[in-house]
């Protein structure tokens, strides 16, 4: 709409942002949303603020931050991000329209790159995966970002935490036994202390970036290189529950459950039969067979993600023809996915990156 900032992600993750005084910028890295604030990361600074607030010209200084790594809390009141130099983790606490920040200074910080952060579902924790050996949580309260405690990990990326805040998911990079690509970590909550990892009984593929908790906490999907994955996450080991079939290999963003966690989306990098979106119906035990939307992408999708309430998802594409639609909407129904009419994109710019608000009612 007139008058709010746009932004769009070329290929090579450079973001041109159009604020709403009509001032644009090309910046990369990382773009997050969460609540009604906006982040957006460059490779010197950092920018945030609402929809409305959003300025170009009040960027904070932020230089060397690290790929995807940036987080911003379900309230939207704090915003972490990594770095690849020292200090190598930032947490900021936003004002209301995030136009404002006040900078935490860390008693505790991580002396190696953070790979990858993420918040509690109540905010009150921070997971960080640190360098090539460690997990690190840390309590926001009162003012203060206290470290509460560390694990060791190997080769960690990207923590997801359970949906009661209880237990956190971690992608391995390292797929040698006994790690075998993925492990859970429980969380006391009352002791503020990590428990040791649950690793998966057995390796079915090589690790991927793509995690959605079920929203019961009981298990998670995982994108794999060749098939979607469901482990039940109440085990120790981590076992396998059940695996879509060979030949729908899933996306390393692609993976959802929608909010009553009886739907399972996927996007893929390598179609089925021109499928790039597959729909699986989830029984707590088992996957059905995939359902395919009548309308797919006519490329592989760049990313995808699922409203916060199930019923819309997004799927960005950069097709070589200009005619053709970057973005695509579905509505989601008792697991069909139906087309819907999408605003084309204007200037005419690859997309690698989509998010929902928390409202669902904006992209």
């Amino acid at each position: 709409p007139a008058g709010f900032p746009t932004a769009a992600a070329d290929y090579q993750q450079n973001i041109r942002v159009t604020d709403a005084n009509g001032l644009t910028a090309d910046i990369s890295v990382s773009i997050e949303i969460a609540s009604s604030i906006m982040a957006l990361v460059t490779n010197t600074n950092l920018y945030t603020g609402t929809a409305a607030t959003l300025t170009l010209g009040k960027p904070t200084g932020f230089a060397g931050p690290s790929e995807r790594c940036m987080a911003i809390s379900p309230t939207g009141q704090f915003l972490a991000a990594g770095r690849s130099g020292s200090p190598y983790l930032e947490v900021r606490k936003l004002s209301d329209d995030g136009s404002e920040y006040q900078a935490y200074s860390l008693a505790d910080s991580p002396a190696e790159n953070a790979t990858g952060v993420d918040f509690s579902p109540d905010g009150r924790f921070l997971a960080v995966t640190v360098g090539n050996t460690e997990l690190w949580v840390y309590e926001i309260a009162a003012g203060v970002v206290t470290l509460v405690d560390t694990a060791s990990s190997h080769a960690p990326q990207l923590p997801k935490w359970s949906p009661d805040g209880t237990r956190i998911a971690v992608n391995v990079a390292d797929t040698g036994a006994p790690y075998l690509g993925l492990s859970v970590f429980p969380f006391d909550r009352d002791a503020k202390i990590i428990g040791a990892p649950i690793y998966a009984a057995a390796q079915y593929e090589a690790a991927a970036f793509g995690f959605s908790w079920h929203p019961s906490g009981n298990f998670f999907a995982e994108g794999s290189s060749s098939r979607v994955l469901v482990w039940d996450a109440r085990t120790n080991p981590v076992q396998l529950l059940t695996m879509g079939p060979t030949g729908t290999p899933s996306s390393t963003r692609g993976v959802n459950f929608t909010a009553d966690g009886s739907i399972l989306i996927t996007n893929t990098n390598t179609p089925s039969s021109g499928n790039y979106i597959s729909v699986y119906g989830f029984n707590g035990s088992t996957l059905s067979d995939p359902i395919y939307p009548a309308v797919q992408p006519a490329a592989t999708p760049s990313d995808a993600d699922l409203s916060y309430d199930g019923a819309s998802y997004v799927v960005a594409v950069n097709p070589a023809g200009a005619s053709t639609s970057r973005l695509l909407a579905y509505a989601v129904s008792g697991g069909v996915l139906t087309a819907v009419p999408v605003q084309p994109v204007t200037p005419d710019l690859n997309i690698n990156n989509v998010a929902w608000t928390p409202s669902g009612g904006e992209e």
